[in-house]
């Protein structure tokens, strides 16, 4: 049985809200395309295997710069992996228990923009997602225009 969702409530904020995802989300395949082949193979691999790919944003050498702590800097392939607690901790958004990505990057801050993969378990609202890893798939190099900074 088909359900209706409603998507506009009649706020306008929350129309901008949809559109802005909408942009990001179709905006991904757009600067796949523009990655090396490797980066691009995999970012199709990930997509196909029904991974969240989203978006994540970094300072200029690579670096966390919403709260993150990570001291490796972000390059394409790397796979960051969070070991929860042995009692088997769960993911949480904002805290070191969770990998982050956004389909909304310019509410976050950053001068660099990543496409990435979340892997396994995902949590996370309208806004961010958060996993236990995440694949760091390639730099959108061209996205950060003054428009979004």
């Amino acid at each position: 049985m088909l359900q209706k969702v409603k998507l506009f409530n009649g706020n306008p904020s929350s129309l901008h809200a949809i559109s802005e995802t909408i942009h990001w989300a179709q905006s991904l395949d757009y600067y796949a395309d523009k990655l090396a082949e490797g980066p691009k193979a995999q970012y199709y691999k990930l997509k196909g295997e029904g991974r969240r790919i989203a978006y994540w944003r970094s300072d200029k050498n690579g670096l966390p710069c919403n709260g993150g702590t990570e001291v490796t800097p972000a390059e394409a392939g790397i796979l960051k992996v969070i070991k929860p607690a042995t009692t088997g901790h769960p993911i949480q958004l904002c805290t070191k228990w969770a990998l982050h990505a956004t389909m909304k990057p310019p509410r976050w801050n950053g001068s660099r923009l990543w496409l990435v993969a979340l892997i396994g378990e995902v949590v996370g609202d309208e806004d961010k997602f958060g996993a236990l890893a995440r694949v760091i798939i390639g730099e959108c190099s061209e996205a950060l225009t003054e428009e979004f900074k």
